[in-house]
C-alpha cells in the first residue's frame, strides 16, 4: 500500500513538474525577459523603448483590475482600450505609437520563441486575430526641426562669452571664476559640435560621441551607424578638422564626451548623461538667439532640408545620411514655404496664360 501511494505521489510530481516546465510565460513576464535580453546584446534604445511601453501597458491592466495578462487573453479590444487610456493620459499620438510598435513586436518575437518549444504551429497557438491589428503603428506628420542656413551661420558666429556674460547678470550669477569659465567651455564644446555634426551630414549624436580616433584614415571619418550598423565614410573638410583639432582629447575616443573604453554598458550610461548636458546647452544656445529651438535632432535634419533645397538629388541624400530608405529621408526634408509655393503658381501660371493681364 505504501508503495503504490509512492509510486502515485512521484507520479503527481513528474505531472505537475512537467506542466510546470511547459506553461508559457505570461504577457508583462515575457515583457520583461524580452526588453533584458534585448540589454545583454547591446540593443539599448529598444530596451529603454521596450520597457517604457511595458510600464504604461502594466499601469493600464491595473486600472481594470489584472496584474498581468497571458498571451492568449490579450484580445484587440485590450490594446483598443489602452490606446485610449493613453489618450485620456495625455499621451500624443506618436508616442502611442512608438509604445505599440514596441509591444507588437515583442508579441510576435514571444509567440516565435513559445510555439518553438512547445512544438505548435502560431496558428494552432494564437486562436484569434492579431491583437495590434488595429492598434495605430504609424507617425504623424510634426513639427519640423531643421532650421534655414543662415541659422547656422549665426550659431557658428555667435559670441558666447558676451551672450553668456549677460545671461548670467539678468539672473544675478557671477561672471567670472571656475564656474563661469567651465560653463563657457562646454558651451564651446556643444557649439563645436552641432557645426561638426552638420558639416558630417548630419551625424548623429550617438555616433559622435562614440566616434573614435581609429575611424580617421586616409582623410576621412569611416564608422557604423548606431542605429542601422551602415557603414558612412565622410570627408575631413578644413572646418571638420579644425574643431578635431580644438578638442581631440588623449583617450581612445575623438572628443571628450566618454572615457570608458571596454564596459559598453557603462559607456553608454555616459553617453546618455552627455546626451542630456548637450540638449541643455542647446537649450542655452537657443534662447542667446532668440527664435529658434535647438536639439540634438536639428543639425541632421537642416542638412537634409539644406541639401535638398540646394538641389541635391535625394538619393545621394539618403545615402549620405546612412538611411535605409528614401521614405525615411522624406521625414528629414522640411517643407516649402509659402512664399516659394507661390513663386512656383506664379511661373506656372505665365508659362500657361503667356499674357501677365489674363490671370
Amino acid at each position: 500500500m505504501r508503495s503504490f501511494l509512492t509510486l502515485f505521489l512521484t507520479f503527481l510530481i513528474s505531472l505537475f513538474m512537467e506542466k510546470k516546465k511547459t506553461s508559457h510565460p505570461t504577457f508583462l513576464m515575457y515583457l520583461e525577459s524580452r526588453a533584458t535580453s534585448l540589454y545583454e546584446m547591446r540593443h539599448y534604445s529598444s530596451a529603454k523603448n521596450l520597457r517604457c511601453a511595458a510600464n504604461r501597458f502594466r499601469a493600464y491592466l491595473t486600472t481594470i483590475g489584472k496584474r498581468d495578462i497571458s498571451f492568449k487573453r490579450l484580445q484587440p479590444s485590450i490594446i483598443t482600450n489602452f490606446e485610449e487610456w493613453l489618450k485620456l493620459q495625455g499621451v500624443q499620438r506618436n508616442a502611442s505609437s512608438s509604445y505599440m510598435r514596441s509591444l507588437h513586436a515583442a508579441f510576435n518575437q514571444g509567440v516565435k520563441e513559445i510555439t518553438a518549444t512547445d512544438g505548435t504551429s502560431p496558428k494552432n497557438f494564437i486562436a484569434f486575430e492579431n491583437p495590434f491589428a488595429q492598434a495605430y503603428c504609424g507617425v504623424d506628420k510634426t513639427d519640423k526641426r531643421a532650421i534655414d542656413k543662415s541659422y547656422i551661420r549665426i550659431i557658428r558666429q555667435l559670441d558666447l562669452r558676451k551672450n553668456l556674460t549677460e545671461l548670467y547678470r539678468y539672473l544675478g550669477k557671477r561672471t567670472r571664476g571656475k564656474y563661469f569659465d567651465w560653463t563657457l567651455r562646454q558651451l564651446e564644446l556643444t557649439r563645436d559640435l552641432f557645426i561638426f555634426s552638420f558639416c558630417t551630414r548630419g551625424m548623429a549624436f550617438v555616433d559622435l560621441a562614440f566616434l573614435r580616433k581609429t575611424d580617421i584614415r586616409d582623410g576621412h571619418i569611416h564608422y557604423a551607424r548606431h542605429k542601422t550598423r551602415q557603414r558612412i565614410a565622410v570627408k575631413i573638410e578644413p572646418m571638420m578638422k579644425a574643431i578635431i583639432k580644438r578638442w581631440q582629447g588623449e583617450g581612445a575616443y575623438l572628443f571628450p564626451l566618454l572615457t570608458e573604453e571596454k564596459d559598453p554598458d557603462t559607456a553608454y550610461l555616459q553617453y546618455q548623461n552627455k546626451l542630456n548636458i548637450y540638449n541643455r546647452n542647446l537649450k542655452t544656445i537657443s534662447q542667446m538667439i532668440g527664435d529658434i529651438t535647438l536639439t540634438s535632432y536639428v543639425s541632421r535634419h537642416s542638412w537634409a532640408s539644406t541639401a535638398h533645397a540646394e538641389k541635391v538629388p535625394l538619393s545621394i541624400i539618403c545615402q549620405s545620411m546612412g538611411h535605409t530608405s528614401e521614405r525615411t529621408t522624406r521625414i528629414y526634408l522640411q517643407e516649402l514655404d509659402g512664399t516659394e509655393l507661390d513663386r512656383s503658381n506664379r511661373k506656372l501660371l505665365l508659362a500657361v496664360f503667356k499674357n501677365r493681364r489674363k490671370y
